[in-house]
């Protein structure tokens, strides 16, 4: 017979120990995560080809990193293990390009073909692999990569390199690139790295491509998702407003509730779009949650959620599979962008409600009553369930009653519950990893698991 009890705290554990990372990744645009979705969507285009693809992830201070080399994997057309290596990246300290360009011609020395590495950095060399990966000056440190990229190029080996942010200098990467007959890129947002990486998997590194990344600890500082400036126009009958070919009904306070909205891409989308919608400001007090579809290209085009306020986002991209509520973390106040690059273009986005709620809140429902979005077309039914140690009383109602808003608010599952499942609890986590649903909603699922009551 499953022990609950001890269910509860396997879970419980699971999520404070994942709860760092899943945040991290979620609402905040660091620097290592926008690698991390550009690096992995390049493993797929190219190893997509038949490419071999290799990873270096280079840091510097042997005692964090092992000759400056924090984790690399060998050439391979087998994208999961590359997969996992990207995803394990973390931040350490050092800056060891000499490190990493120096380990990517040893993982070429025997390929055939033509041979790529691309080199991504946020900063200065302030490591030497003639030391081993120990500290050196910036001088020493730029003048041995300069040196290795020339050695890879005498090698056949073209090296390219990405300046990452405004603290990368751009005037050593750019001369490491035409040192290493590469070309060199400056980054200043998410969306220009993933079309970067897309680029030079698909137009021009073949055969061989070694993708080397400075995993240093400024690699955990903010980079902007904010590359270009767009324009708004209204149309005449100033009910909904074109933005670069979405379209959104106006920005505007919003009321306890479900609030109908829109904001939509064309279906299918285009090429190269980059649309904001107006503000949607939800009530004192409360927090929001959307209800929307959305069906893009995997890592390349993507669908913000802001939080108006920090200007911090979720970022969804691949199929919902139809509508589904996404909610962002206790955010009141928000904003909608889709962002697509040059190819490959799906059917879209669509968010057609924002909900307002306030967290433990008494709302009422009855059986008659219909929910006012797309979230579900049958009445809902609520039902009552009391646990004691000797039974369990089950009772419906189709009168108004009244129930608590909490984390049973799932789609297909609308509120009120019956006793939750185990199902509904490993639905939640998912949910939770995903960004599409708080911490403190799971937990108090999984607490009502392991009661076998409805949590109040």
């Amino acid at each position: 017979m499953l022990n609950k009890k001890h269910v509860f705290k396997v879970l419980l554990t699971g999520i404070i120990l994942l709860a760092p990372y899943v945040f991290a990744y979620q609402y905040s645009f660091i620097k290592i995560d926008a690698l991390k979705i550009a690096a992995n969507g390049s493993v797929d285009i190219s190893t997509g080809k038949g490419y071999k693809v290799g990873l270096v992830a280079f840091s510097g201070v042997d005692s964090y990193c092992a000759h400056g080399i924090c984790s690399f994997s060998n050439l391979t057309t087998n994208p999961a293990p590359l997969h996992a290596q990207i995803n394990s990246y973390n931040p350490m300290s050092g800056t060891c390009i000499s490190c990493g360009i120096n380990k990517s011609k040893q993982l070429l020395a025997t390929a055939s073909g033509q041979k790529y590495i691309v080199v991504l950095s946020d900063g200065v060399p302030n490591s030497c692999a003639s030391i081993d990966g120990g500290s050196c000056t910036d001088s020493r440190g730029r003048q041995e990569s300069l040196q290795q990229a020339a050695n890879a190029f005498a090698q056949g080996i073209k090296v390219y390199a990405i300046a990452l942010g405004d603290d990368a200098n751009d005037t050593f990467l750019k001369n490491l690139s035409d040192t290493g007959g590469g070309k060199f890129y400056n980054v200043s947002c998410t969306s220009s790295l993933e079309q970067i990486y897309r680029n030079i998997s698909e137009n021009e590194a073949f055969d061989n491509l070694i993708l080397v990344s400075d995993v240093s600890g400024s690699m955990d500082s903010e980079l902007s998702y904010n590359c270009t400036t767009t324009t708004t126009t209204t149309t005449t009958s100033s009910t909904t407003s074109t933005l670069l070919n979405c379209s959104s009904t106006p920005g505007a306070a919003l009321y306890s509730g479900n609030n109908p909205i829109d904001f939509q891409t064309p279906h299918d989308y285009i090429s190269n779009m980059n649309c904001y919608s107006g503000v949607y400001s939800c009530p004192t007090g409360y927090y929001s949650r959307v209800y929307a579809k959305y069906d893009t290209e995997t890592y390349y085009d993507q669908f913000y959620v802001y939080d108006s306020v920090t200007q911090r986002s979720t970022v969804f991209y691949g199929n919902s599979s139809g509508f589904v509520w996404l909610n962002p973390q206790n955010v009141s106040s928000v904003r909608f962008r889709f962002l697509s690059d040059a190819s490959n273009n799906r059917w879209g986005v669509d968010v057609d409600t924002i909900e307002c709620y306030w967290s433990n809140t008494t709302t009422s429902s009855t059986t008659s009553s219909s929910t006012t979005s797309t979230t579900t077309t049958s009445s809902l039914t609520t039902t009552s369930t009391t646990s004691t140690t000797s039974s369990t009383t089950s009772t419906s109602t189709t009168s108004s009653t009244t129930t608590t808003q909490g984390p049973c608010l799932m789609p297909g599952n609308n509120p009120p519950c019956t006793e939750v499942t185990l199902e509904e609890v490993i639905a939640a986590i998912n949910k939770w990893i995903r960004g599409n649903m708080k911490i403190g909603s799971v937990i108090d699922l999984i607490t009502a698991w392991a009661g076998g009551t409805t949590p109040n």
